[in-house]
């Protein structure tokens, strides 16, 4: 008994002491937030839901990435900053070159660039920059009633940086790893005395290797806008985009045996590069220029019109491993050999009519529009060889043996969306 009361008597004294010392003093806060320095963004209104009012007032799960975050996570493309959006799993295929890749609720969702449909087809359109982005919006789930045609999983659209009042800019520097260089500008600000007149120049110019050997990830942006404020209740912007995107495929497509399974001879490296310096490569250019009209008819009713047109072309030649092909115990393994050139013309607008509307004691916002796409892809000098790219040994490769003879590119019929 003896024993069991010294036990007891310290273990009170130290319960005591310590409930003492945690008493957290109160904190005050005596400063005010500055507006629109956050990233929460439940008031601000999203462009993809089509009305002007706030996120958190919309009949539709809609998430805002805007430019700060973008900025202070790091972002260096689209995906990259999705990564912290509930509903999403963007990045699913990991490091990819090609473009960016994400899943809304489960499902793929369509890429919009300012409203309007901006991804058709697949490997023949340039990877919007991020850098030329005032922010991203998620629209999650069915969206029909707003965009027609879309997919069940939602839409991602993409906003583009456009003329500020306010004379503002910056001088953009970027290096890092595997020799990433990237130099930027945006500047903005008015163009006239009266302030009616705006201008705003974004470009940016990047060199950069990538972790895969031989796979370059260079680009070029070019994208200069001008707002004319013609009336108190008119507003009138020009955007132009030129870019330009150059290098190869980080996907090699490295079987199972020496990645995440033993290797027959160790570990395959993930660098590993399976085609032919010499001859794989994606390169992709595309020109846009969009108008934004915004007009006020009334204290009640306003109407928005947005039309872009944009061309586009693409030249690709790759390989990869054949999947399924297995590998020799030498190393060695089959290769897929690819090439096509495609070209992509689109020409899109929407019109929106967007009003209050009061019901008895209620009070309705309402919007009645109508979009119109047109897009038309080519795709031509194609060929695909399912192991037909010749072998390449995955520990210890040797370039230089493209396999031209089994090369038989044809041209593929068109696709068109009306």
């Amino acid at each position: 008994m003896g024993a069991c009361l010294l036990s007891l008597i310290p273990l009170a004294v130290q319960a005591e002491e310590t409930s003492e010392a945690n008493v957290i003093p109160a904190v005050e806060v005596n400063a005010d937030a500055e507006e629109g320095a956050s990233y929460i963004t439940e008031q601000q209104a999203a462009k993809t839901g089509k009305l002007d009012v706030a996120v958190e007032d919309t009949p539709f799960a809609i998430s805002v990435v805007n430019e700060e975050f973008i900025r202070d996570t790091g972002a260096k493309n689209i995906q990259d900053a999705l990564m912290y959006s509930s509903g999403v799993y963007a990045g699913a295929f990991g490091f990819d070159t090609r473009g960016d890749w994400a899943k809304v609720r489960g499902m793929d969702p369509s890429f919009y660039l300012d409203g309007l449909r901006s991804v058709y087809g697949s490997y023949n359109s340039v990877r919007t920059n991020v850098y030329a982005l005032e922010q991203l919006e998620v629209l999650k789930g069915p969206s029909s009633v707003l965009y027609g045609q879309s997919e069940l999983g939602g839409i991602i659209n993409s906003v583009s940086k456009l003329p500020k009042p306010e004379q503002q800019g910056e001088l953009w520097a970027q290096v890092g790893s595997f020799d990433r260089k990237q130099l930027a500008a945006d500047v903005t600000g008015p163009l006239s005395k009266d302030g009616k007149l705006l201008y705003r120049l974004v470009a940016l110019k990047r060199d950069s290797g990538t972790q895969v050997d031989y796979v370059d990830d260079d680009g070029f942006l070019f994208a200069p806008s001008i707002t004319w404020l013609a009336t108190d209740n008119t507003t009138i912007s020009l955007l132009f985009n030129a870019q330009e995107n150059s290098g190869g495929v980080s996907a090699q497509f490295l079987p199972a045996e020496g990645t995440i399974d033993p290797g027959v001879r160790g570990d395959v490296p993930s660098e590993t590069f399976v085609g032919e310096p010499d001859w794989d490569r994606y390169d992709r250019e595309k020109n846009e220029v969009t108008l934004f009209v915004d007009h006020r008819l009334n204290e009640a009713w306003s109407l928005a019109a947005t039309g872009r047109y944009t061309s586009s072309s693409s030249e690709t030649r790759e390989h990869w491993a054949a999947i399924g092909a297995g590998v020799a115990a030498n190393g060695d393994t089959l290769r897929t050999i690819y090439m096509a050139d495609n070209d992509t013309e689109v020409t899109n607008f929407d019109i929106r009519l967007e009003g209050d509307v009061d019901l008895g004691t209620t009070r309705h916002r309402l919007a009645v529009g109508v979009d119109r796409q047109d897009a038309l892809w080519e795709q031509g000098n194609y060929f695909y060889g399912y192991g037909q790219g010749g072998t390449i040994n995955l520990y210890n490769p040797v370039y230089g043996t493209v396999n031209y003879a089994a090369l038989n590119p044809a041209d593929r019929p068109d696709n068109e969306i009306k």
